[in-house]
């Protein structure tokens, strides 16, 4: 029986390790990485293939007194798979910005934008907030 029970620890133990490498809360491949960390508007292009990866890192618009909304993208032909929010340094120059990093699977063939959008997070919730268009990356999606 206590061979039994050490069996089963191990194996639930390498089962854990083995896909924790693969991806997680904090994974971020490396391929298809798209930087936008300018202020204005910005709009970039991709191209992957069907089950590739994309990784968006976006500026946060928090300096310049907005917040950043989800991104909207057809779900039909990208997963958002992972996101997460890199802090500026900790000593940090005046201005400094933080990122949003956005990881996404392609699921199907095509073309579709991910749209962001910064609005004003200290407006009256009672008010319609107005959506201000930020950042755009059009995706192309071909089959592998």
């Amino acid at each position: 029986m206590p061979r039994f029970i050490l069996l089963s620890v191990i194996c639930c133990l390498l089962a854990a390790c083995s896909s924790s490498s693969e991806r997680g809360p904090l994974w971020q491949p490396d391929t298809y990485s798209l930087e936008m960390v300018s202020s204005g508007v910005q709009t970039e292009t991709a191209s992957m293939e069907v089950g590739d990866y994309l990784v968006l890192k976006v500026r946060d618009p928090i300096n310049d007194g907005f917040a950043l909304a989800k991104p909207e993208f057809d779900e039909t032909r990208l997963a958002l798979e992972s996101f997460r929010y890199i802090p500026p340094a900790e000593k940090a120059v005046f201005g400094a910005f933080g990122r949003y990093v956005y990881s996404f699977t392609a699921l199907k063939a095509g073309k579709t934008t991910i749209f962001m959008y910064k609005y004003n997070p200290l407006k009256d919730p009672k008010d319609e907030v107005e959506s201000i268009p930020y950042k755009q990356a059009d995706v192309t999606v071909t089959a592998p």
